[in-house]
This record gives structure tokens, C-alpha cells and sequence, in this order.
């Protein structure tokens, strides 16, 4: 007896570590970013956390146990770790079958034409059978378990719930960004300049349709938007009017996006072609210099051909911030002013960035990498017509909405000029949490500094002559109440925007000047904190939050 007692010990002690080294490793994988999961390491990972979990399995099925399993307590206990590790080991191992089966689609880079198509359509087939796997796990007893195997079991039945709400998820989304990518399609581009702000976005100054057809792309007809005004304004939602309808951004191109809200400004942009080309749309993206930079990364420089004697232009991932906010105007300048010429470049460029985007091979960890970068800083937006796909962009994070809990610092340039490439942001933030049914107290402090050289090309300066005139706008959570601003704050807006409530305040700044401004304001009593939202500048905004600097940027979320 007294060998079998220690038999079974020993048997039950190990299959309690396989168990909680497996929960480790997948732990330690949902903590790793997405790229890295497309890593070849991954699958292996993986398949070692499922042997652990089947290893622990068999040691509680194991002879030296087995005679526990009819006791009315150790057999429940048994029971429900012999249902959560196999349950475990299923899910790890389709996982890591899925994994396999995609990395071997891309060992050589990502597809391109048709093989893109039919490779998102097997990331579908593939999220679909894990699901399927997900949706037959049998997690044992639920009742009357100890208080270590209660909260394992728990934990599982809340991981498994959320992994097979994002299989179907990401089931439904592959299947509709293939649709897209299948065609035809037509998407309207955005081309924004970080040189020139707007709020959570560059100013919208080059549109073009990319076209999308059995998984190839190809850009058309790359213009000014300056060219592209319209004579009749197409309706804006009443919010929208309210706060910025002087600006006649259902007319003016370049004044879209004066609000962050990207789920509405895309719908507006396409019924804006629409008027304006009679082509309808099936999506809507923005991209501005940084997520170019971030394309040309993975799709390695491009060249354009330059006209009349001019020299080739060479761009790659290094050199394109630099030229689009300030090089290619120093060259216009130098070329006798002509930016009709320097426009047309432009276009040049993004039909190339395309084209090395459209061939396959691109290496599709560096791919996805890219994206999200480009996507947590809002440098890339989306949205589509059809209503799967738009679910699709929103649960990549790309369709800029805001949540009633969002906070977001802008500054709209009103100079003509492209100053925002000189104007320092720094934005310090205290939080006073509530208690007892009072509201917690938050003070936002901006402070912008304009430091444009005097030696700038003419175009950048503007008419201004380097003076930033533009509008400090504020995007407060939809429940604040007791708003507070400085007693000289010129307030040009003022109003609710959706779930967030929208203040405008002007400034004028010259050359080697600063402003400050402090606006205070109350959440209701439970609110559990902020969401800051990225401002898609560059250089971005420096924050500290309760006495602590963020210069990469501020968390996402700010707790009371």
C-alpha cells in the first residue's frame, strides 16, 4: 500500500507540472506580438505544450491512479484534470497543425495574384477547424473541484470561449478580404501628409483608385485633391456639421478628417468621389508617409524615372519620410517652383510602392509586422461598404472608430504651410480617481512649440511665413462633464462627436514660440479610465502621464 501511495503521488505531482509547464508555454506564446507567431518556431512550441498536456493525461489515467478515480472527491479531481489536459492537448495540437499548414503556404513569401486569394481563404478553412475543435472541448466537472483546479478550469473555459469567438471572427474576415481581394474591387487611396494635420491623420492631398482583381493590384489615376473640390457639398452627418461645418469638409477634400473618426470620414470620402467621378467604391484607405515607409520596408526602394534630364529618383524605407515632408519641395523650389511636376512624382512613387507590393515573395513575417506598426499609430485606415469587410477592418484596428472612454490630442493646420513636421506636442496628463459615487478629475495639459528654421524652402514656410495657425482640438470621453478651459482660450468648437465630446481651441504660434493650454474635466463615478489615441504625427506627441514620461508614446490604456 505504502508503494502505491507513493506511486500514485508521484504520478499525480508529475502530471500537475506537465499540466502547468504546457499553460505556461501557451501563456508565454499569447503574450508574444502577431508576427511572431508566424514564426516556424511557433508550431514547434506548440507541439510541445500538447505533449505535455497528453503526458499529464496519461499520468492520471495511469495504473498507479486509476484506483483513485472511483473515490467520490479524488476521482472528481481526476476527472476534471484528465478532461483539461486532453482538451488542452486538442487545442494545442490543432493549433499547431493550422500554424504548419499556413507557414508552409508562405515558406517562400507571401503569394501573389490568385495564390493571395486562395491563401486567405485557407487562413478561413483553417480558423474554421480550430473552431470546430474548440467547440467539442470537454472540460470535465465543473462543481465541487479544489480551489487550484477551479481556477484552472475556469481560466480554460474563459480561453476557450474567447479563442472561438476569434476564430469565428477571423473565419468571417479572411473570407471577406478574400471577396475583396478577389474583385473586381475598387478602392478609393488616400494619400495624407504629416507635413500638413489633421486630426488622427495627415491631410488627405493625392487620391487614386487601387484596383483589385483576382489578387492582383494596380493604382489608377493618382491627383491632387485640391483638383477634385466639389461644386455641391454631398450631406455630413449633423454631429459633424455642428462642429466643423465651416470648413465644408462634404465639399473641401482637404478638410476631411477634421475629426478622428475614420468610420465616418470613410463613407463621407466615398460619397464624396462618387459626386465628384460617378464611380462608386467598394473600401476606403488611408496611408500616410510613416506607413509608406513602413511598405517600403518589405517591398524593398523603388524608382522613378525622371523627366527632361532630371535624375532618377531613388526611394526606399530610410530616405521617403525625409524627401515627402521636406526634400521634394526643396526640389521644386530648385527646379523654378514647378510642383505640378513635383504632384505627378508623387503619384509616380505610390505606383511603384504598389507594384512592389502586387509581386509575391515578400516576406510575410516582416509583412504583418509592418501592418501593425503602421496600424497602432493610425498611419493606415480603413473602411468598405460591405459590412463583413468593414467587421474585418475593425477587428485588425483599422477602422479608426473611437470608444466613449477614447482621449485624443490634435492639432488641424490652418496655415497652408507645412509646418506640423516643426511643431513639438507635449502633453502631460493627472488623473485624480473618484470614490465614494465622485467623479474622477483628469487635467490635460498641451504645450506646442513652433521651431521651423528660417532657412525652409518658401512652400514649407507658407504664406504665413512660419507662423502656425491651426486649431488645438481635443477628443474627450463621451461622458465628461465639468469641462474646463483657460479664461483667454479662443474656443472655435465645441459639442459632442459621436462617444466622444469635441473641443476646438484656436492657436497662432511664431516662429521659436510656445502656447499652453489646460482644460480640465470630470468622468462619472466607475469609469475605469482612458484610451489614448495615437495622433498619427511625426514626430509624435511626447506625453506624461502622472508624473511619468512616454516619449515612444503613451499605453493605450490609462487606468483611474
Amino acid at each position: 500500500m505504502a508503494a502505491w501511495a507513493v506511486a500514485a503521488a508521484v504520478q499525480l505531482v508529475l502530471a500537475a507540472a506537465d499540466l502547468r509547464d504546457g499553460q505556461r508555454m501557451v501563456e508565454a506564446l499569447h503574450a508574444e506580438p502577431v508576427e511572431a507567431l508566424l514564426d516556424a518556431s511557433v508550431v514547434d512550441e506548440l507541439e510541445e505544450a500538447a505533449a505535455r498536456f497528453e503526458r499529464s493525461q496519461r499520468r492520471v489515467r495511469s495504473l498507479a491512479v486509476a484506483p483513485l478515480r472511483v473515490l467520490p472527491v479524488a476521482g472528481r479531481q481526476l476527472r476534471s484534470v484528465d478532461a483539461l489536459a486532453g482538451s488542452a492537448a486538442a487545442i494545442t495540437s490543432a493549433g499547431a497543425s493550422g500554424a504548419e499548414h499556413l507557414l508552409g503556404r508562405v515558406e517562400a513569401g507571401m503569394p501573389a495574384g490568385r495564390a493571395r486569394v486562395d491563401f486567405v481563404h485557407e487562413v478561413a478553412v483553417v480558423a474554421r477547424r480550430t473552431r470546430a475543435v474548440l467547440a467539442r472541448a470537454d472540460l470535465g466537472p465543473a462543481r465541487a473541484l479544489i480551489g487550484p483546479l477551479a481556477e484552472a478550469r475556469a481560466r480554460l473555459a474563459s480561453e476557450v470561449q474567447a479563442l472561438e469567438r476569434a476564430m469565428e471572427d477571423l473565419d468571417r474576415s479572411a473570407g471577406a478580404i478574400a471577396g475583396l481581394l478577389d474583385g473586381p474591387s475598387r478602392v478609393l487611396l488616400l494619400a495624407a501628409n504629416n507635413a500638413e494635420m489633421r486630426a488622427g491623420s495627415g491631410m488627405f492631398l493625392n487620391a487614386g483608385v487601387l484596383e483589385l482583381e483576382a489578387g492582383r493590384l494596380r493604382l489608377r489615376g493618382m491627383q491632387p485633391t485640391a483638383d477634385l473640390r466639389l461644386d455641391e457639398a454631398v450631406p455630413i452627418p449633423d454631429e459633424i456639421r455642428r462642429l466643423w461645418g465651416w470648413m465644408e469638409p462634404g465639399r473641401e477634400w482637404r478638410n476631411l478628417a477634421a475629426w478622428p473618426r475614420f468610420d465616418v470620414t470613410g463613407p463621407l470620402a466615398a460619397r464624396m468621389w462618387e459626386a465628384r467621378t460617378g464611380e462608386a467604391v467598394d473600401a476606403v484607405v488611408a496611408v500616410d508617409v510613416l506607413a509608406l515607409a513602413a511598405l517600403l520596408r518589405v517591398a524593398g526602394p523603388v524608382t522613378v524615372a525622371g523627366e527632361d534630364g532630371a535624375p532618377d529618383l531613388v526611394i526606399d524605407h530610410t530616405t521617403v519620410v525625409d524627401w515627402a515632408l521636406l526634400g521634394q519641395y526643396a526640389e521644386a523650389e530648385a527646379a523654378g517652383g514647378d510642383h505640378d511636376a513635383r504632384r505627378d512624382r508623387l503619384g509616380d512613387v505610390a505606383a511603384a510602392v504598389v507594384r512592389g507590393l502586387d509581386r509575391g515573395g515578400l516576406d510575410p513575417i516582416a509583412l504583418v509586422r509592418e501592418l501593425r506598426g503602421a496600424q497602432r499609430g493610425r498611419h493606415l485606415l480603413a473602411w468598405a461598404a460591405r459590412r463583413e469587410v468593414q467587421e474585418a477592418f475593425r477587428h485588425a484596428g483599422l477602422d479608426g472608430g473611437l470608444e466613449r472612454e477614447s482621449l485624443a490630442v490634435a492639432v488641424l493646420n490652418r496655415g497652408a504651410n507645412k509646418l506640423d513636421q516643426f511643431l513639438d506636442v507635449r502633453v502631460e496628463l493627472e488623473l485624480a480617481p473618484g470614490g465614494a459615487g465622485r467623479p474622477g478629475r483628469a487635467t490635460l495639459t498641451v504645450e506646442l512649440r513652433n521651431r521651423t528654421p528660417q532657412d525652409a524652402p518658401a512652400y514649407v514656410r507658407g504664406p504665413t511665413e512660419g507662423r502656425y495657425d491651426g486649431i488645438l482640438a481635443l477628443s474627450l470621453p463621451g461622458g465628461a462633464t465639468g469641462v474646463e478651459l483657460d479664461e483667454d482660450a479662443e474656443l472655435v468648437a465645441a459639442g459632442s462627436d459621436g462617444p466622444s465630446y469635441t473641443v476646438g481651441l484656436w492657436v497662432s504660434i511664431p516662429p521659436g514660440a510656445s502656447v499652453r493650454h489646460e482644460v480640465r474635466f470630470e468622468q462619472p463615478p466607475g469609469s475605469e479610465g482612458l484610451r489614448i489615441v495615437p495622433a498619427a504625427r511625426h514626430p509624435g506627441p511626447v506625453w506624461t502621464i502622472r508624473g511619468v514620461p512616454h516619449p515612444d508614446g503613451p499605453p493605450n490604456h490609462v487606468p483611474w
